[in-house]
């Protein structure tokens, strides 16, 4: 993904093929009923769960305005993804089989473990989907992928993907809004099978599918609200500021619980409350303004109940009721953070004593040594040893030395 984009494009404008902004019952009606009516489905109630999947790749062809649409289920212990259903809209058929390896794939096969979601505006650029170019991308004509993770109890399973053919295409936050929610269905069916649910769970999920997708498309339907409540349905931390004040619009709940602040007290809050160092938010957001967008940004973020945790932030500009806005989605990286640590001390220090290793040692040994020199100032080296400490090791052996 870039991190340069054109001026901002108005929010929930619709497929790059309208030309006229749509209404948030043009965006998600539509797929309320068709998904409705696939939980209604006698394929479903009789557990035959690939013909309700392969109806989904339908809905999701045409909800996302793609010509290629597909769900994709781990197998061999997650070292590859097999093709369940794909369906081709152009030539209006199905097929299924095809099966990408980790192997030949990893920077995809990382980043689904890693991110919700997968938009990629250029999938001949973008890192994680470069690397399916000469052998799948090119000769399908196929130029920007959205990707949606598929959950099921909290776990990786698969993923639904669309394929948009021809010139490469921007994203919208609705259309990843609604391919989440396509994933959602799918980790629904799946969980249903699994558990051999009776009619009655089933009709559970039916009633819970249509309740949040009538509340997302009552979150749309007033543009003065649409984005605030966009936020409400997002499993990733959002919060929307604006540029020229430098104050807080809206939060989401998964960012209410990071940051330890109240839904209803987070307007007007300035943007500084969000960075345990303000400066170095403020270089987020200038880079933001410069480019129109910022990826991956990592940055100590100010957590509930003053306790501090990292986030990876990505920043989009956009209008938002006429004035200029900046829209951050935040990732708590706080683990990976505090892994990365350990590893670095595990390589540098001893383990028993937590002095530096000898990697380490010559290495600080380098820079004190050119740090004399540049500044012309003497070096001092001392060694200290314990005399006769081998007898203790041969005496009572090592683990009491130690």
């Amino acid at each position: 993904m870039s991190a340069k984009q054109d001026a901002p494009e108005p929010p929930f404008s619709g497929p790059p093929s309208s030309r006229s902004p749509r209404s948030a019952d043009d965006l998600l009606g539509p797929l309320r009923g068709v998904l409705a009516a696939l939980m209604r489905s006698a394929d479903l109630a009789s557990g035959d769960v690939h013909r309700a999947i392969s109806h989904l790749t339908e809905v999701s062809a045409q909800m996302l305005d793609v010509d290629r649409a597909s769900v994709w289920l781990y197998r061999d212990e997650k070292a590859a993804l097999e093709c369940v259903s794909l369906y081709e809209r152009r030539h209006d058929r199905h097929s299924s089989g095809l099966v990408l390896r980790e192997a030949q794939s990893p920077a995809y096969f990382r980043a689904l473990g890693e991110e919700r979601s997968i938009a990629a505006h250029d999938a001949l650029t973008d890192p994680r989907t470069a690397e399916f170019g000469d052998g799948y991308l090119r000769p399908l004509g196929i130029a920007a992928l959205l990707d949606a993770p598929v959950l099921l109890r909290g776990g990786l399973v698969g993923v639904v993907c669309a394929e948009h053919v021809g010139p490469p295409r921007r994203w919208r936050p609705w259309e990843e809004l609604v391919a989440g929610t396509l994933a959602d269905f799918v980790g629904m069916v799946l969980g249903a099978a699994e558990q051999n649910a009776q009619a009655r769970e089933l009709e559970r999920y039916r009633d819970e599918l249509e309740r949040r997708v009538e509340e997302r498309t009552a979150e749309l339907r007033d543009t003065q609200e649409s984005i605030s409540r966009l936020f409400a349905a997002s499993p990733i931390a959002m919060v929307l500021a604006r540029r020229d004040e430098h104050d807080v619009v809206a939060i989401n709940a998964r960012a209410a619980d990071l940051l330890g602040w109240p839904l209803d007290a987070a307007r007007g809050r300035p943007v500084s409350d969000l960075w345990r160092d303000p400066m170095r938010g403020n270089e987020l957001l200038d880079a933001a303004c410069a480019d129109g967008a910022v990826d991956r940004f990592e940055i100590e973020l100010a957590g509930a109940g003053g306790a501090p945790f990292w986030g990876d932030v990505s920043a989009r500009t956009m209008p938002f009721l006429g004035v200029p806005a900046v829209l951050l989605g935040v990732h708590d990286i706080t683990e990976r953070k505090a892994a990365a640590e350990q590893l670095r001390v595990l390589a540098t220090t001893d383990p028993l004593t937590g002095a530096l290793n000898r990697r380490r040692f010559f290495e600080v040994a380098q820079e004190e040594l050119l740090r004399a020199k540049r500044y012309d100032r003497p070096l001092s080296l001392a060694m200290i040893d314990a005399d006769h400490f081998k007898s203790i090791n041969d005496r009572f052996g090592h683990e009491t030395g130690d």
